[in-house]
């Protein structure tokens, strides 16, 4: 599993045809949002969360 949390994240938004016209990222950053995670953190890897944040 070397995806970052973007790319893992993205592709369920993809998979489920959410909003395909918009950018990526943005669309990432507000999900994170939604569940309490900080956006800047969108290109780490889930191993690098805590437990809680996972």
């Amino acid at each position: 599993p070397r995806m970052t949390c973007m790319q893992i994240i993205a592709e369920g938004l993809g998979v489920h045809g959410v909003d395909p016209g918009r950018d990526r990222r943005e669309m990432v950053a507000e999900v994170m949002e939604e569940v309490g995670l900080d956006p800047a953190a969108m290109d780490r890897y889930p191993h690098e969360f805590s437990g809680g944040q996972r």
